[in-house]
């Protein structure tokens, strides 16, 4: 998100893991000491005018916060990044609900929807999700772990599969190039939150605004 370069920064040993650069400058590779290995891929998070967030993954962009919807989603395709619409509770009713209906109903370039543990389990898929899957959208899932401690090792369980290993060389350009190959939803996994978990987050979410 706008101020933070923890991509650019993280290098060298923490914990257990060993932080190297890919083989090329939006991919790095975590190895454990275990053995695991880890790959991780760039990505930018921008605040638009509407106050919708919008994804670019897979690539570092330059693109302020602030900026109209349109504008902003312009920016990420010519980028090269992949254009994603994250659900967010709260932030896809009312007006700016309308907007992104109007943005799906609007043929304007490559787009991905994004969705996430956060919502409630027992909601079901919100509407608009369920919309874009009928109309042939990909639709991305990922946990987005809120700033809570007790989120900290949320990171992983709510996401999609793609088949096949990652190029170990260009891994950011083959992760792109396998979900823009994508003609089917993926292979998903992961639930929603329970009710108490959902109520606290959205209420601590609230008391940090408030102190903010």
């Amino acid at each position: 998100m706008a101020g933070s370069r923890w991509f650019r920064e993280a290098r060298g040993v923490v914990g257990a893991w060993t932080l190297t650069p890919a083989g090329e400058e939006n991919a790095l590779v975590a190895r454990r000491s275990t053995g695991e290995t880890l790959i991780f891929v760039e990505g930018r998070q921008i605040v638009v005018r509407e106050r919708i967030e919008v994804l670019a993954l897979g690539r570092d962009v330059d693109i302020p916060d602030g900026l109209p919807l349109d504008e902003t989603l312009r920016r990420v395709r010519d980028s090269g990044a992949l254009p994603v619409l994250p659900w967010g509770f709260g932030k896809w009713s009312g007006r700016r609900g309308a907007l992104v209906a109007a943005t799906l109903d609007r043929p304007g370039g490559e787009l991905y929807l994004g969705d996430n543990s956060n919502r409630l389990r027992l909601a079901g898929v919100p509407r608009l999700l369920r919309e874009a899957r009928e109309r042939g959208l990909i639709v991305l899932p990922g946990s987005d772990p809120l700033p809570f401690p007790s989120h900290a090792r949320r990171a992983g369980s709510f996401g999609f599969v793609l088949e096949g290993a990652l190029d170990p060389l260009r891994p950011a350009e083959d992760l792109l190039r396998k979900v823009r190959a994508l003609r089917e939803p993926p292979r998903t996994y992961g639930r929603g939150e329970t009710l108490p978990r959902f109520l606290r987050d959205q209420a601590s979410l609230q008391l940090r605004q408030v102190s903010a």
